[in-house]
C-alpha cells in the first residue's frame, strides 16, 4: 500500500491438480474493456517452452490467475477457456505448416541454428525451391556448433514432417538431410558413395559435452530425389523414414 512497505508477497498461480508444471516467465495484460489475462510459459521436455493464457480476476486487491476452484487465493492453470473479448473478432489462425519456398524470403517459422549468411541459401536459384549451400564444419565429432541448420520449433506435441531432397549437386565428404536437434539428436543424411548414394541414421548423445555422433544404420541409394520424414509421437520419440517415390 506504500513503495516503501511493508510488503505482501502471496502465490496467486501454481501447478495444483493440473498437468501444467512451473508455470512461470510470465506477463499480465489488461485489455480496454477491463478484463485482465496473464500469459506465461510451461517448461515441457522435450518440447520447450509451451505457451499459456490464464484468465485473471482480481479479489481483494489481488490478482487470482487461472481457476480457483477451492477460493484459497491461488488459482490453477486451464487448458481451455473462453478467449479474450477483443473489439475485431479475428478467425481461427495457426502457424504456418508448409511451405512451396515461392516467396523471395524465408517463412517466419524458419530460424538458423546461429547467425547467419546470406551465401548459406537461395529461395531464387531454383524456382520453388529451396537451394542450401554446404558448409565447412571443423567441429568433426558432431552438428553441435554447426551453424547452419535451418530449424523450426517443434510445432505441437504429435506431428509428422515430410521433406523431398535433391541431392544431385552433393559432392565427397558433403551430406544433406534432415535433422531433430538439440542436446541429443539425430539425423536422417544422404552422402556421395561410389556407386549412388548412402542414406544414414546417425544419433549423438549429450552433443553439447562433445561427444561423438554415432552412425546407426546405413542402406544404399540409387536416386539422388526422395522422400525424408519424421513421425514425432505425444512423448517426443522421433521415427525417420525415407522414400524413393
Amino acid at each position: 500500500k506504500d513503495l516503501f512497505g511493508p510488503y505482501e508477497d502471496r502465490t496467486v498461480l501454481a501447478q495444483g491438480s493440473t498437468s501444467i508444471n512451473g508455470p512461470h516467465q510470465g506477463g499480465w495484460v489488461e485489455l480496454e474493456n477491463g478484463e485482465s489475462w496473464f500469459i506465461h510459459f510451461q517448461e515441457k521436455q522435450p518440447y520447450g517452452r509451451i505457451v499459456h493464457l490464464q484468465p485473471v480476476h482480481w479479489i481483494d486487491d489481488w490478482p487470482v490467475m487461472g481457476v480457483d476452484a477451492d477460493s484459497d487465493g491461488t488459482g490453477e492453470p486451464v487448458l481451455e477457456h473462453e478467449r479474450p473479448t477483443v473489439n475485431k473478432p479475428s478467425a481461427h489462425k495457426i502457424p504456418q505448416s508448409s511451405d512451396e519456398f515461392n516467396s523471395a524470403d524465408l517463412g517466419i517459422a524458419w530460424q538458423w541454428h546461429a547467425n547467419y549468411y546470406a551465401h548459406w541459401y537461395s529461395l531464387t536459384a531454383k524456382q520453388g525451391c529451396l537451394r542450401l549451400y554446404p558448409q565447412y564444419n571443423p567441429d568433426a565429432q558432431s552438428l553441435w556448433m554447426v551453424p547452419n541448420l535451418l530449424l523450426q520449433k517443434l510445432p505441437a506435441p504429435e506431428f509428422s514432417v515430410t521433406a523431398k531432397i535433391d541431392v544431385t549437386h552433393l559432392m565427397e565428404s558433403e551430406k544433406a538431410g534432415i535433422i531433430v536437434m538439440g542436446l541429443d539428436y539425430a539425423t536422417l543424411t544422404l552422402v556421395p558413395a561410389k556407386a549412388g548414394y548412402n542414406i544414414e541414421l546417425a544419433t549423438c548423445r549429450n552433443a553439447h559435452t562433445g561427444s561423438y555422433e554415432n552412425i546407426m544404420h546405413t542402406a544404399s541409394l540409387d536416386e539422388s530425389e526422395l522422400f525424408l520424414r519424421i513421425e514425432i509421437n505425444d512423448e517426443g520419440k522421433c521415427q525417420f523414414a525415407y522414400s524413393e517415390n
